[in-house]
């Protein structure tokens, strides 16, 4: 329902703006070309209110886009970014110190009720310019987060067990791709949003049907000019 929410605000905006566009009120290919970067940040503030999401993950989608949006209001020269990329190192070496190295999914989050989550049962991936593969063998699987800028992710699931409850992923892949693979008897439920992009469910030949009383994995997928692949093994 969410996903259908969105898309129909998304319908909604682009049909005032080709309106606009026929009536010569303004030139959409000028108003996308500039505000573009805009997508970017409102995926990192998305990714603020989602629990299961690192922070840090999150902030990085804000300072990009807004790096990418002074630059197409000219307020800020790319060029002028890479001659401070030492900062890059800086903070890395903060970053390294605070946590100890440890990656940001792997570590414990506070819910909005104030409950102390295990870091065991929640995935929070985040890929950049990359990717690599992330396992889970929590026999009490419970959702997270997963996200990519650029870059892919593989996550594998095939060792976990779902919580009694069931649970929820938040996945959004922007320019790029991801592959989550899960147990044949999971039962699954997609909401997508596939801008320029697509998810598939694939189920690999004579794995079994998925019981229909077990718990439920509910992915929310965001695609834009990327895609998603879930793959029943």
């Amino acid at each position: 329902m969410r996903s259908q929410k969105t898309l129909g605000i998304i319908f909604l905006v682009l049909g005032v703006l080709f309106l606009a566009d026929t009536l010569n009120w303004l030139r959409v290919g000028n108003v996308i070309g500039t505000w573009w970067p805009l997508i970017i940040i409102l995926f990192g503030v998305r990714r603020l209110s989602v629990p299961a999401a690192s922070t840090a993950s999150a902030w990085l989608f804000i300072i990009i886009g807004v790096v990418f949006q002074l630059a197409e209001l000219n307020f800020l020269e790319l060029n002028q970014v890479f001659y401070y990329w030492p900062v890059l190192l800086i903070a890395f070496g903060v970053y390294l110190l605070i946590t100890g190295g440890r990656p940001p999914f792997l570590r414990a989050r506070i819910t909005a009720r104030n409950e102390k989550k295990d870091s065991e049962d929640f995935l929070d991936v985040f890929s950049m310019f990359g990717g690599g593969l992330r396992a889970s063998t929590t026999q009490n699987f419970k959702g997270g987060s997963a996200a990519t800028l650029m870059g892919g992710f593989d996550i594998d699931l095939t060792a976990a067990k779902l919580s009694p409850e069931g649970a929820a992923l938040e996945v959004t892949c922007i320019m790029g791709g991801g592959r989550i693979l899960i147990p044949s008897e999971w039962n699954v439920s997609i909401s997508s949003l596939p801008i320029f992009g697509g998810v598939d469910h694939e189920k690999t030949h004579g794995s079994p049907a998925p019981d229909t009383d077990a718990p439920v994995l509910q992915v929310h997928a965001t695609t834009i000019m990327g895609g998603l692949k879930i793959i029943s093994v």
